[in-house]
């Protein structure tokens, strides 16, 4: 065996030096294949995330167009409430515009129920754009007449959220702990209200779990509900993001990941902008080394913050911003480190392999130009049997029309003979029972003329339609939708379509057309003009595709 020559052995290791930097750039850091496919997923998924909004925008206009049907305010606010649910995840602006309209049609109306719902929902608004101090303000001025009220569990929620929010931007460990408690003390009040079999009982229950770091048990009830195959998408998201919690207190990260990315993925598809479940993932990713989409992910959630105007996320994601951000920059630098060495790497290989190159393409020019020849002239020849099956098309197009209007001449001819003889013998009758006056008279009648005028259209009509079946709707379809012509319910075709007809039969010349149709040769000129300016496409050739007509 031959000893490898000091360039073959250079090529060996510049290969292998390449492969040692490709595999370093796409290692990532997790051990589940799930978990990869799940990020995979939830990048597909962002990518169509202009289609999920276009959905939603269609969804809440066919809800505000419901607004002009509302036959009562009560009515009128149950719409309301529609829009302000659907606007709640999606636009805070939008969500905040709704719950002011509520609050006022329910205050001018005096509608008591919707009074409180309206108020809850106005401290709701404000919560999420964290002006903690209004929303206080709100549920302080909120009073239920009845105990057991409807609205009280949501009360006890605005609360709950109120003091968590408050807890996690405290910055005194005294005032973190006091908001914490008083947050709990709010859980355990919706909690003792809730119907146990609710989906907000489960929250609040997992929530209590979660405070008291049983997560093993808050997982299982929370897999439970997962894996109910009604569960609605937003539904999903939330429980999916509460299983991704407990996990990230377990210091299970991996599971965390998986979980933060399907509930992000529910997110997404249910065109839910406020990504706290993103942003978490982003963390974490960030944290496990997958900096790059941890760098993409914390640019989404703020860009949907940033557009819905999502104040408590726009907090969380200012923190972290910053932090990725540098990490980012200093991973960029180091590929682009990398890149420069991959360039010289294969800037030396391409020098070795140039000379092998040069020999190959010498030995390939022949190939190419004998296959070059032969594309060309199988290229010429599709053009000439693309031309030939087009002529044989419009001979036997030509040859169809001939037969059928071969018999047709003849039916006109049989027909004019006896016309003629059944005329001859009525004026005949005429002059022998009343003179010659009146045989004058006869012939000097237009009613003889007019009708053989529309029995020799007609059938003319029924000659072209039954060779072209299709000719009104496909000529149509050449023009603009509101310069398209059909003939009366009595007709087969009219005058515009005789003109046209008769173009598609070959006639192209205005004085034959005029003749023909026993109108000045302007008037046809006038209409072929009109209706060449109202075609779709190219108005130059509009004669030429109409010739194509059934083609």
């Amino acid at each position: 065996m031959k000893k490898i020559t000091s360039g073959t052995q250079t090529v060996l290791f510049i290969l292998s030096l390449l492969s040692f930097m490709v595999a370093s750039c796409t290692n990532l850091p997790y051990k589940d294949a799930s978990t990869v496919t799940m990020l995979q997923t939830l990048d597909e998924t962002l990518n169509h995330k202009a289609d999920y909004e276009q959905h939603k925008e269609q969804h809440l206009q066919s809800i505000k167009n419901l607004t002009g049907t509302a036959n009562s305010p009560e009515n009128l606010y149950m719409i309301l409430d529609k829009l302000y649910a659907e606007y709640y995840n999606y636009n805070n602006d939008s969500a905040f515009y709704y719950a002011n309209i509520k609050k006022q049609l329910a205050t001018s109306k005096h509608l008591t129920d919707q009074t409180v719902d309206s108020s809850l929902d106005w401290a709701e608004v404000h919560l999420i754009a964290g002006m903690f101090k209004e929303c206080s303000d709100i549920l302080e001025k909120i009073s239920f007449n009845e105990p057991d009220s409807i609205y009280l569990a949501k009360y006890y929620y605005l609360y709950r959220s109120l003091y968590r929010a408050m807890a996690s931007v405290a910055i005194e460990d005294s005032l973190k702990t006091n908001y914490t408690n008083k947050g709990l003390e709010y859980l355990q009040k919706r909690q003792e209200i809730l119907a146990p079999e609710s989906i907000d009982y489960l929250y609040s229950e997992v929530e209590e779990l979660q405070s008291r770091n049983q997560h093993e048990e808050a997982i299982e009830l929370l897999h439970q509900w997962l894996r109910k195959p009604d569960a609605p998408i937003q539904e999903q998201a939330v429980l999916a993001f509460m299983i991704a919690s407990s996990y990230q207190q377990q210091n299970q990260p991996e599971k965390a990941i998986y979980y933060y990315a399907l509930s992000a993925i529910n997110d997404v598809k249910a065109a839910t902008h406020k990504h706290t479940s993103l942003h978490r993932l982003a963390s974490m990713l960030f944290e496990e080394g997958d900096i790059e989409r941890a760098y993409s992910y914390i640019n989404y959630a703020m860009s949907d913050a940033l557009s819905v105007n999502f104040r408590v996320n726009i907090h969380y994601i200012t923190r972290l911003l910053p932090i990725i951000q540098q990490s980012h920059d200093k991973m960029m630098k180091e590929k682009r480190m990398q890149l420069h060495l991959l360039v010289l790497g294969v800037s030396i290989l391409s020098v070795c392999l140039l000379v092998t190159i040069f020999i190959v393409y010498k030995g390939k020019k022949k190939i190419s130009d004998a296959k070059h020849s032969l594309d060309r002239m199988n290229s010429e020849l599709k053009d000439v049997n693309s031309k030939l099956s087009y002529s044989n098309t419009c001979l036997l197009e030509s040859n169809n029309i001939k037969e059928a209007y071969i018999g047709y001449y003849m039916d006109l001819c049989s027909n004019y003979i006896n016309k003629v003889e059944e005329y001859r013998n009525n004026l005949n009758n005429i002059a022998r029972n009343q003179g010659a006056g009146e045989v004058l008279k006869a012939i000097h009648k237009p009613s003889f003329l007019k009708n053989d005028l529309d029995s020799f259209y007609e059938s003319f009509d029924s000659a072209f339609l039954k060779i072209f079946p299709h000719f009104v709707e496909q000529f149509n379809a050449l023009l603009q939708p509101d310069k398209q012509i059909y003939p009366k319910q009595d007709e087969l075709l009219n005058t515009e379509l005789r003109i046209f007809a008769l173009i598609r039969l070959g006639i192209g010349d205005s004085l034959k057309i005029a003749d023909f149709l026993r109108r000045s040769p302007s008037t046809i000129y006038n209409y072929r003009v009109k209706y060449r300016n109202a075609a779709i496409n190219n108005r130059d050739d509009f004669d030429n595709q109409v010739r194509n007509i059934g083609l």
